[in-house]
C-alpha cells in the first residue's frame, strides 16, 4: 500500500486532537463525533480487557463512566507526540505515536487539593478509518514504557 497523503495525515491528526481533547475536557458528545461505528480497543496492558469490535456508544459509556475518565475528581492531559503513519488499506491508517498522559485525582469537587498524581509515558497504536469520506478514530492499543506514580490508584476508590 502507498503511504498516506499529507492531507490524509492532517485529517487524521485533527481526529486524534479531537479524541484527546474530548477525553481531557470530558466532552462525550465531542468524543462520539470523532469515532467510527465500532472500535478495536486493547486495554489489556492496563485493565486486562480487549475488544475487537466495540460499538462506539459502548466505548463512550466506558470512558465516561465515573469509574474512569467521567470521575469529576480526575483530570487528565493526553499529549500526542511524533510517530509514523501507515496506510494499511484504502480506508485505514495506523499511526504509531508517542503518548504521555498526566493524571491528577483531587480530594473533592472544588479541585483545590491534589490527592494523587500519576503520569504514564509510552506509545500507542492508533487506528483511523475513512467512513463516507471522513476519517474517524477506530482503535487504540496503548503501550506503557514507564509510569511516575500509580495510575491504577488514580482510578481506584
Amino acid at each position: 500500500m502507498s503511504p498516506p497523503t499529507y492531507e490524509e495525515i492532517l485529517n487524521c491528526q485533527t481526529v486524534l486532537f479531537e479524541w484527546a481533547e474530548s477525553y481531557d475536557s470530558k466532552d462525550w458528545k465531542r468524543l462520539r463525533a470523532c469515532l467510527a461505528p465500532t472500535l478495536a480497543v486493547d486495554y489489556s496492558a492496563f485493565i486486562d480487557k480487549k475488544w475487537d469490535a466495540l460499538p462506539a456508544d459502548e466505548f463512550v459509556g466506558m470512558v465516561s463512566s465515573t469509574h474512569f475518565l467521567g470521575n469529576p475528581l480526575i483530570r487528565t492531559q493526553h499529549l500526542i507526540g511524533l510517530g509514523t503513519w501507515d496506510k494499511t488499506s484504502a480506508d485505514t491508517i495506523v499511526a504509531h505515536l508517542q503518548l504521555r498522559v498526566a493524571h491528577q485525582k483531587y480530594t473533592d469537587e472544588t479541585l483545590g487539593d491534589v490527592r494523587l498524581t500519576a503520569n504514564d509515558h509510552g506509545t500507542g497504536v492508533l487506528t483511523l478509518k475513512c467512513i463516507q469520506g471522513e476519517w474517524r478514530f477506530a482503535g487504540l492499543i496503548p503501550r506503557s514504557r514507564w509510569s511516575a506514580g500509580d495510575v491504577a490508584k488514580v482510578f481506584g476508590p
